[in-house]
Formats: structure tokens, C-alpha cells, sequence
């Protein structure tokens, strides 16, 4: 049987300090007890009829924008990439990590569709306190504060 891919942006939104913005989810993910905590993002979406994929930018502000209500983010960079499956549903996850700056005065209104709750944290106060997915729990602990230390590629299987 042939696995689908998904395409995936998150944003890791530092606003100066070395806190970043995460978002509590509306729903369960895959494997999940209680929502989770989150970055902004979501799926890079292709065009059913001509199966052009949407630019990964473009992907991370339309996402970023819907989650968070932020029309713009400054200095975007990628700063690492994921590939993790999903065995049971058959399902296989390529993500890029992008970093980026909040809008100067802009406040974060969260889609009450999708999220309940947002804070701004470090990666480390986000490891020790917030219920994460395995994937960007793996993802953080690679992380630990440092962009040099970002991983290029991870794989998580689950």
C-alpha cells in the first residue's frame, strides 16, 4: 500500500526574548489524551486540479495569519526540517521549521476553531510544562535554545 505524504510549515515565533509563541489546539491530535500545545502552522496546500503545490512561505504566512491573526512576520528563515510517519494511518510528514518575528504592536488573536489558548515560552519552560506532540517534543529537545544546534533533518516514527 502506498503511504501519503503530507507537507507540513511551523513557525517558531520568537518575539525578542527567547520566547516563543505556542498555541493550545482546539482537538486532539493522532495519539493524543488532552489537546496539546502547538506552533503555528499547518499543511502546505496543493491545488486539486493542477497539482501545484503552494509555496512553503506562503504556506507558513496563510497559516500564521489564520492562527494567530498576525498579517505579517519578519525576518523568516528556515531552521530546520522533519520527516516523521505515522504508521497506522499510513501517513508520512515532511516538515520545515522556519523562524520569525511577531508584527511590531500586533496582538495574538487566536482562531477559537482551532486553538483555546496561547502563551509565549521558552523552548525549555515549553519541554517542562506543556503537553507536546512527539514529534515537536523530539524537534525542541534537538533545539534546546541554540539555532546553531537546530537539527537539519530528524525522523520520529510512531
Amino acid at each position: 500500500m502506498l503511504r501519503n505524504k503530507q507537507i507540513g510549515v511551523k513557525a517558531l515565533i520568537d518575539r525578542g526574548d527567547s520566547e516563543f509563541l505556542f498555541l493550545r489546539r482546539h482537538n486532539l491530535l493522532h495519539g493524543e489524551t488532552v489537546p496539546g500545545w502547538d506552533l503555528p502552522g499547518g499543511r502546505v496546500d496543493t491545488d486539486k486540479k493542477s497539482q501545484i503545490r503552494e509555496n512553503p512561505i506562503t504556506a507558513l504566512l496563510r497559516e500564521t495569519h489564520e492562527e494567530t491573526g498576525f498579517t505579517k512576520l519578519g525576518f523568516i528563515r528556515v531552521v530546520g526540517f522533519q520527516i516523521f510517519e505515522i504508521k497506522d494511518l499510513w501517513l508520512t510528514v515532511e516538515r520545515t521549521y522556519f523562524m520569525a518575528e511577531p508584527p511590531i504592536s500586533q496582538e495574538v488573536v487566536i482562531n477559537p476553531k482551532e486553538h483555546t489558548d496561547y502563551c509565549w515560552a521558552t523552548v525549555e519552560q515549553a519541554l517542562g510544562n506543556l503537553p507536546l506532540n512527539p514529534m515537536l517534543r523530539e524537534y525542541l529537545n534537538e533545539y534546546s535554545g541554540n539555532v546553531s544546534r537546530v537539527p537539519a533533518r530528524s525522523q520520529v516514527l510512531i
